[in-house]
């Protein structure tokens, strides 16, 4: 029995945590007993996995063919000069502040609620001394592009939906933090999907009043990809995401200067 991206069973509403030799993996429940450790390990899927090209990425992602459907495998991968000092270990501070159990727990969480993320399979950690590595497994969104491969296609309704899906987002209290073009997806049927949430959070009632700054994140990437591509009319399209927005959580003010 395949998963499906765009659903959440009632039982993955749980999450069963299962030991690992230096380290610990988190399942949603209906899949704890088909997820074997060795899903995390790229090698396991010679033949049977692709890389998930997205621009600006750290070649941490692999789409594999799994018993149970099309997965997103990720590993969490250090970029800038971080990288020159370890490609993907980080400081070990507790197994709940691991960056695998706090994006899986996180979207476990969104996903319950009908947001549109992907929805998370299980994720991993593996600890040497004060440092760990880690992974997370994600039912993959099938023939969804990231927006800068379809920006131009784009009309105004789909610009309002993105601003609306990103609304859904705040309005729960979510705070992205790198919500730029590329982690924005849209799926043959026009759905829109945000994806990314490493260090993203919860923030509560606060959240009006920081969707203004994810907002500015996501002008500056479109911004810049319309002067790229030499789009115009790009300020119109940008009033209709935030027309979007502003359907569900209320105007932010973020204009294109």
């Amino acid at each position: 029995m395949s998963i499906a991206a765009t659903a959440l069973p009632a039982e993955a509403g749980q999450a069963r945590r299962l030991p690992l030799p230096g380290g610990a993996m988190l399942c949603v429940a209906e899949r704890a007993e088909t997820v074997s450790p060795a899903w995390f390990e790229p090698a396991h899927w010679l033949g049977r996995c692709r890389v998930h090209d997205t621009a600006g990425g750290r070649g941490g992602s692999l789409v594999i063919r799994s018993p149970i459907g099309p997965l997103l495998l990720r590993r969490y991968l250090r970029g800038g000069l971080a990288a020159r000092l370890t490609r993907d270990r980080y400081l070990f501070r507790g197994e709940e502040a691991t960056r695998s159990f706090r994006e899986f727990r996180l979207l476990l969480a969104l996903a319950g609620r009908g947001l549109p993320v992907p929805l998370p399979v299980a994720a991993a950690y593996w600890r040497s001394g004060w440092s760990y590595r880690a992974a997370i497994l994600l039912a993959f969104i099938p023939r969804a592009r990231p927006l800068p491969l379809c920006f131009e296609e784009l009309g105004a309704e789909d610009f309002r939906a993105i601003g609306a899906a990103v609304g859904r987002l705040h309005q729960a209290g979510v705070r992205h933090a790198d919500l730029n073009a590329w982690n924005v997806l849209l799926d043959a049927e026009r759905r829109v999907w945000i994806v990314d949430f490493d260090r993203a959070r919860l923030v509560g009632a606060r959240a009006p009043r920081i969707a203004g700054a994810v907002l500015a994140r996501l002008l500056r990437s479109l911004r810049k990809l319309a002067a790229d591509r030499r789009v115009p009319g790009f300020a119109q399209r940008w009033r209709d995401l935030l027309a979007g927005h502003a359907e569900v959580l209320g105007n932010c003010r973020v204009r294109p200067s």
